[in-house]
């Protein structure tokens, strides 16, 4: 007996939407957390500084720099923005981890901050600083902190070496780094003295006006210790300042003790707290009513 096949298309019809629901079931519960981050694609902003994470330069080469930098977009809606703000958007994908969008490569650490990964062959011995699983963002919205989950010792310490387990005691949160205005009065007092020197040693000798050796108003720079190395409670008020006008700032990975972190949410200066803190805002498939966002 033969099915009519107008009938057999009907009833596959009407069951295709039952299959695809199954199938997604059974592919949500097998793939990984999204760990605190929404589904699709998302920006991540600084609450102390309302910049957004950021692939330095459009780069997609591996180790590219993730910095933040001034909102290029400011439409949440995927088909309205514009595509060269894609360098700001991220996602996680179906293993569970943070990709940027225009590259889909994997956001990694390396020496305290956030890089673009490429996806490598392992090699021998396993992990190592060229071949390593790929560090876990979760996203907590109770404190607005991102902590970055390590499966192995980030330091990818040499096989030869006696294996350490310190890294497990340890905390890793992401900050961003404040940029004080560059006070430029040193450099001028430092130029014009020598400018008034190089007058009279000049006048001494009737010659014409000529510095006695090449200017280099950088050499007259501030000496900035590393801004990773500096706890956040102890920066002080004038550390603590972060007007720099440059667009720019950097990120980093703290490396803390457990039991330093149970206070963070409330210790140190409103400052140091709100650098430590970020909202994920969701890029809409199609136009909203109102603005979505996971926030602390």
């Amino acid at each position: 007996m033969h099915v009519n096949t107008d009938k057999k298309q009907q009833l596959d019809a009407h069951r295709a939407p039952a299959i695809q629901q199954d199938a997604y079931h059974r592919i949500s519960s097998s793939a990984p957390d999204s760990l605190g981050f929404p589904t699709g694609y998302f920006v991540i902003r600084n609450l102390a500084t309302g910049r957004l994470w950021d692939v330095c330069e459009h780069n997609t080469a591996d180790g590219a720099p993730i910095i933040l930098y001034r909102e290029k977009e400011a439409s949440l809606v995927e088909n309205l923005r514009d595509p060269d703000a894609d360098n700001q958007v991220f996602f996680v994908d179906y293993t569970g981890t943070l990709c940027s969008k225009p590259s889909g490569n994997a956001i990694d650490v390396q020496d305290g901050r956030l890089v673009l990964r490429h996806r490598r062959p392992m090699t021998l011995p396993f992990p190592n600083p060229y071949s390593h699983p790929m560090p876990r963002f979760a996203y907590d919205p109770s404190t607005g902190h991102i902590h970055v989950r390590f499966s192995c010792d980030p330091s990818y310490a040499p096989p030869n070496s006696t294996p350490s387990l310190k890294w497990k005691e340890r905390e890793y949160l992401v900050t961003s780094i404040p940029s004080a205005k560059r006070n430029t009065s040193l450099i001028n007092t430092a130029t014009e003295f020598i400018f008034s020197s190089a007058s009279r040693f000049a006048s001494s000798v009737k010659s014409p006006l000529t510095p006695p050796f090449p200017i280099n108003t950088n050499e007259f720079g501030e000496f900035d210790l590393r801004d990773e190395e500096v706890m956040e409670e102890e920066r002080g008020e004038e550390g603590d300042a972060d007007d720099n006008p440059e667009d720019r700032r950097d990120i980093r990975v703290l490396s803390l003790p457990h039991t330093a972190i149970l206070g963070m949410a409330e210790g140190g200066s409103r400052k140091a707290r709100e650098r430590r803190r970020w909202e994920i805002v969701p890029i809409l498939r199609e136009r909203a009513k109102s603005r979505h966002s996971f926030t602390a």
